[in-house]
């Protein structure tokens, strides 16, 4: 028999509050013992040996002054990939041999039964990190108890997260990233999805929201952890202030069977949406409003009580980016209000909102008092609602005096009216959005009392191939007006921007 005695006498039993995140701050005070790791950095590898070199090298080099277990996982690698591991040099070091490649999620698992660290850091073996990157993480992090999982900006990532600094050479990579790499608050901005090239939470983290689901092979793993993390009442963070290499061009199919990698991806997103009751990883949590919300970018006010009104944000990402473009320029969204008309999104625009509503949007205005907000966007078009002229003037009512109001206006005459005009296409727009014309609504802006009004277009995404198919069409239909006609179809939305 072996006794196994666990010394807990410096500590306190935890759930005494009422505050989930003091009860669970209390709970693992007990990690801040220094007879523990601060961090667990794991490094996984499937084959791709001088990859693995060149990344534990970059860890070893870049990681000081921190104190950190280093986990080695092989993951089923026939390359020599376990003995270069046994060649490490580290004073805290473990190496886990998996016989056989059985996916991430399960060498996941075994290193979570396995870790000591307050933090648990994944670096994947075609990541290259950089000088300052977990000091830098590890300072947004410690910035705020609610947020619960960070990741740095890097090459070769999709989600808003690439940065191009471009190189020759490891060595001038590492140079220009320890230029980047300067701490600055203001580069963190809060996301309602990442993309986890590197996975850095907390073990209380973990233990709230479980690990990995295995339900899927790879493709939206992070995805399904991320709205959990979230749901949990914990925050996701973009670092924009820390950069590193991701050695993968998954773009151009690095390493990768397309066939596979489809298949991979189509299986990862129906899961994701059977699991979440219809919510779509991509359509319903990385729809960011790049066009519709630029100028906030540029918004001045005389206060600081800024509030917003963000109608049908569906899981909340345009509301995040609201509060991140006013952090950047020095300034606070003291009140985030949503307003949604499907009920499935409420969970997640929750979490992203102080204030949420879920209703039809012909009652809108029993929700909100007039001469309330700041900024007031619609993310659908608005007039794919019954009456939107009514609804334009209801949201222009809400506005503070000085206050910006941003909505979009499907344009009818694109190109695909045109093509189902001409029998080329049956698809039918089942939103039916309403024909109203740029001018007619600047008109109607202008009699209910708006000041300035700015119009914009956002540009339907087409391959030049595609664009010359299509004008040869719009030549053989009218020659005369073929080029102002193919030039208005390949507008989506009008885009305007209207002060009070």
């Amino acid at each position: 028999m072996s006794l196994i005695t666990i010394n807990t006498n410096a500590f306190d039993k935890t759930a005494t509050s009422q505050n989930f995140l003091v009860n669970r701050k209390k709970a693992y005070d007990i990690y801040n013992s220094t007879e523990l790791p601060l961090c667990s950095i794991f490094i996984l590898a499937h084959n791709r040996l001088k990859k693995t070199k060149y990344c534990v090298e970059c860890v070893l080099k870049y990681t000081t002054d921190i104190d950190y277990e280093l986990l080695l996982v092989d993951n089923g690698s026939s390359d020599g990939t376990l003995e270069f591991f046994e060649s490490v040099e580290h004073p805290n070091k473990k190496i886990i041999h998996i016989t056989k490649d059985l996916g991430i999620a399960y060498a996941f698992e075994i290193v979570r039964q396995n870790f000591t660290g307050k933090f648990f850091v994944q670096v994947s073996n075609d990541v290259y990190v950089t000088k300052n990157w977990m000091k830098n993480l590890l300072a947004c992090y410690e910035s705020d108890e609610r947020i619960g999982m960070v990741v740095p900006a890097s090459s070769n990532a999709s989600g808003f997260q690439q940065v191009d600094l471009s190189f020759d050479t490891f060595e001038q990579m590492q140079a220009r990233a320890e230029k980047y790499n300067i701490s600055d608050s203001t580069k963190w901005e809060e996301r309602a999805r990442l993309v986890s090239i590197i996975f850095f939470l907390h073990r209380k983290v973990l233990d709230s929201v479980g690990f990995l689901d295995r339900a899927y092979l790879h493709d939206f793993l992070e995805d399904d952890l991320c709205i959990r993390i979230r749901r949990a009442g914990f925050k996701l963070m973009f670092c924009g202030d820390t950069w590193i290499c991701h050695d993968h061009d998954f773009r151009n199919m690095d390493n990768k069977d397309p066939v596979e990698f489809q298949k991979s991806l189509e299986n990862g997103r129906a899961i994701f949406k059977s699991k979440y009751q219809g919510i779509d990883a991509w359509d319903d949590m990385n729809n960011f409003e790049l066009n519709l919300l630029a100028p906030v970018d540029k918004l001045s006010v005389s206060h600081d009580n800024i509030s917003a009104l963000v109608l049908e944000p569906k899981c909340g990402t345009p509301v995040l980016e609201i509060r991140n473009k006013l952090r950047k320029n020095g300034l606070v969204l003291q009140y985030a209000n949503a307003f949604i008309t499907q009920a499935k999104y409420f969970s997640d625009v929750q979490t992203a909102a102080d204030f949420s509503v879920c209703d039809r949007m012909d009652f809108v205005q029993d929700h909100f008092a007039n001469n309330s907000f700041d900024i007031v966007a619609l993310c659908e078009p608005i007039n794919t609602y019954r009456n939107p002229v009514a609804l334009m003037q209801k949201l222009f009512d809400f506005l503070k005096p000085q206050g910006l109001l941003l909505f979009k206006v499907k344009n009818t005459d694109d190109v695909n009216t045109f093509l189902r005009l001409i029998g080329y296409s049956s698809n039918f727009d089942e939103t039916a959005p309403q024909a109203l014309s740029p001018k007619e609504i600047s008109g109607c802006l202008k009699l209910i009392g708006a000041k300035n009004v700015s119009i914009t277009n956002e540009a339907m995404l087409m391959s030049d191939s595609d664009k010359k198919s299509l004008l040869n069409l719009y030549k053989s239909v009218n020659p005369k007006m073929a080029n102002e006609n193919f030039k208005k179809s390949l507008i989506t939305n009008f885009i305007f921007a209207v002060r009070k």
